[in-house]
């Protein structure tokens, strides 16, 4: 509301103009543009627990999930829930990104090549977002009065900042449209 002066009354409101009269142009779907990507994957430690980070490439999703250890099974199963969110929404997943750590998925992923880094090498755009997501582990617990957190706070932290930080429902409906 904008103030416009009146002899009587000092200040009265004036009504502005609504904004509802601007037309609405419906965006287009975000598969047209990025129906082939790729997904990075690593294993990272925070206050020593382990968890599994995976990453999308073109829009840049990412999860993390908690882990006991580094199995096959459970790697490859946190993997294809992955990959099965991206292919549900229309996407074509044309390659998978790890370091010699998943060349036990091989030959599970069978379609999908998997792209393992040499020796001594890495995946640039994951080892980048587990340094991010260090970081930002760290400012959060950086002030608090305790030298180990436990696991349960450390999952539910972690969690809110990149399980929350597009909410899975929300990916799927704003992939889905």
């Amino acid at each position: 509301m904008v103030p416009c002066y009146h002899p009587q009354r000092k200040f009265v409101r004036k009504h502005p103009d609504h904004s509802a009269k601007i037309p609405r142009v419906p965006l287009p779907s975000t598969n047209l543009y990025y129906q082939n990507d790729s997904i990075s994957l690593d294993f990272l430690w925070i206050q020593s627990y382990p968890y599994l980070l995976m990453r999308n490439r073109t829009l840049k999703f990412q999860t993390i999930y908690s882990w006991k250890g580094r199995g096959k099974t459970a790697t490859f199963r946190a993997a294809q829930q992955f990959i099965s969110l991206f292919e549900a929404c229309g996407f074509q997943i044309t390659s998978v990104h790890g370091d010699n750590e998943f060349t036990m998925l091989r030959g599970k992923l069978h379609p999908i090549p998997l792209d393992i880094a040499a020796r001594d090498e890495h995946v640039e755009d994951i080892e980048r977002a587990i340094i991010t997501v260090k970081e930002r582990s760290r400012c959060t617990t950086s002030t608090l009065p305790f030298n180990k957190l436990p696991e349960l706070k450390v999952n539910e932290s972690l969690a809110e900042k990149y399980n929350g930080f597009i909410p899975l429902h929300l990916l799927t409906i704003y992939l889905l449209t």
